[in-house]
């Protein structure tokens, strides 16, 4: 009882503060329909009203009629009207509540359309060799130190990022984020390798590889499986940009022509980081000799034909230099934020505050009504 009645005076204080000037309507037939059925009931009331008053006071109708009982004096009429007046009210209340009313208001919103960019990050064996011929750094170590330099490049620019590593399977480190500290904290703490081989034939510091079963490989394939259902279902409508940016030595077993496609058809830029790997890292041996693997031109032509990037990092070059470059020309290419300002249109709706006061008009209504009935025994 309590609650009904703070919310009864909650709509009739609301209802106060309503610029009426400004009220539209969203179904005013409907009111205008309930308005007219109301107008004829009250005709046909009155009609059969008059006509019954005629009956009874005409001569010889057999009707007595004590003129003097009936003449209602000034209390009764005021009495009278103070009932009438707040059920006629209270009827337009509801009729005015059958139309929808509401208040119109603009607001405008800045939003912002931002990039969502994948980083794809090859952790088969190959990429724990050198990435300069001579030098002790693994093209692993020096694509990820690069990596978080560019992310420190895009610090600013609101993407929304995740992190996926992918050797012989695909391994999701981080989910789409706009959370820049975290995010670039959780790239730093990943892994370099996935590897299956000798831990002291990997060229990586204690710590920043994981020696497990079945890994070693590179099966991009079944790294673009996985990450292609994982954008239908996290991906954002509202994005200037889909991004795939993958660093790999590209010595795919298999080329994925099909999964490029896809990728394509869901606007996703491909771009690709080929990391030349030295020839002991691809070269394998048949029919008496050393071979290097066919896949990895393949591949990269496979990347060009469906819209994808390639930036190459040639062996027998400042390969640092070359990433970097790389990297500089990518945050060049990706656009920026963009900050839209939208204005935005809502409705409030107020035929709650009109059908509280139409309920207390009708409570007014019903007790004048019933005290006139009593004291004075009319019935109006």
């Amino acid at each position: 009882m309590g609650a009904a009645l703070k919310l009864l005076v909650e709509n009739i204080t609301r209802l106060s503060e309503i610029d009426f000037s400004e009220v539209l309507f969203e179904t005013p037939n409907t009111a205008l329909l309930l308005f007219g059925a109301l107008g004829a009931v009250v005709f046909i009331r009155f009609v059969i009203s008059l006509s019954r008053a005629r009956r009874i006071t005409r001569p010889g109708s057999g009707y007595f009629s004590d003129r003097r009982r009936k003449r209602r004096n000034t209390t009764v009429w005021i009495l009278m009207l103070a009932a009438l007046v707040p059920a006629a009210a209270a009827l337009l209340g509801l009729i005015a509540a059958s139309a929808t009313p509401y208040l119109a208001y603009s607001r405008v919103e800045e939003k912002t359309y931002s990039r969502e960019i994948c980083y794809l990050q090859d952790g088969s064996d190959s990429m724990t060799y050198p990435a300069d011929e001579g030098s002790r750094i693994s093209s692993a170590e020096l694509s990820r130190t690069v990596l978080l330099d560019f992310l420190v490049m895009r610090k600013d620019e609101k993407d929304r990022s995740c992190f996926w590593m992918f050797s012989s399977n695909p391994h999701k480190i981080e989910d789409f984020t706009t959370d820049w500290a975290a995010f670039f904290f959780k790239v730093y703490d990943a892994r370099w390798a996935l590897t299956a081989v000798d831990p002291d034939r990997v060229n990586a510091p204690e710590g920043r590889f994981v020696f497990l079963d079945q890994e070693g490989g590179t099966n991009i394939a079944r790294a673009f499986d996985a990450i292609i259902p994982y954008y239908d279902a996290y991906a954002r409508p509202d994005t200037l940009r889909k991004a795939l940016m993958i660093t790999t030595d590209t010595d795919v077993s298999s080329i994925p022509e099909q999964q490029l496609q896809q990728l394509r058809d869901r606007n996703i830029l491909v771009i690709v980081i080929y990391i030349v790997p030295p020839r002991q890292a691809t070269q394998y041996y048949e029919e008496g000799e050393w071979n290097q693997p066919t896949a990895v031109p393949q591949f990269i032509s496979e990347v060009l034909k469906y819209g994808g990037k390639v930036y190459t990092i040639k062996k027998g070059v400042d390969a640092e230099k070359e990433l970097r470059r790389a990297f500089e020309d990518i945050n060049r290419e990706i656009p920026k934020a963009a900050v839209v300002a939208e204005t935005i249109q809502e409705r409030v709706y107020i035929h709650g505050p009109i059908l509280a006061a139409a309920f207390v008009l009708f409570a007014v209504s019903a007790f004048v009504g019933i005290l006139v009935a009593i004291e004075y025994e009319y019935n109006i």
